[in-house]
């Protein structure tokens, strides 16, 4: 992770400095707390004790079947936290392997 931060600061501080808005902490704090999410709730997705407990809600079975898409089609389903980038970059499939537009 501290690599991931140390790539993406330059742009977290170009960001300040052309917006004028205080954002270097604030783009740390989102970006450790999404890597966070993403690598329990990867991790959780392959371990099948974890993923029982979580399969009782809908948004990880939701969550769980997005990134099995992903396996199936390597380029697609790319954001295993967020599938709205996905939709927005191009990338989401559905279940049957078609692509969601727009």
């Amino acid at each position: 992770m501290p690599m991931m931060i140390a790539y993406h600061l330059p742009i977290f501080f170009l960001v300040q400095w052309g917006t004028g808005i205080p954002s270097v902490w604030g783009g740390i704090a989102a970006f450790v707390v999404y890597f966070g999410l993403y690598e329990s709730f990867h991790w959780a997705m392959h371990v099948p004790r974890a993923s029982e407990f979580m399969g009782r809600f809908r948004v990880w079975r939701f969550l769980d079947n997005h990134h099995h898409i992903h396996h199936k089609y390597m380029l697609s389903n790319l954001n295993v936290i967020l599938p709205l980038a996905d939709l927005t970059l191009g990338t989401l499939r559905d279940a049957n392997g078609k692509r969601v537009k727009w």
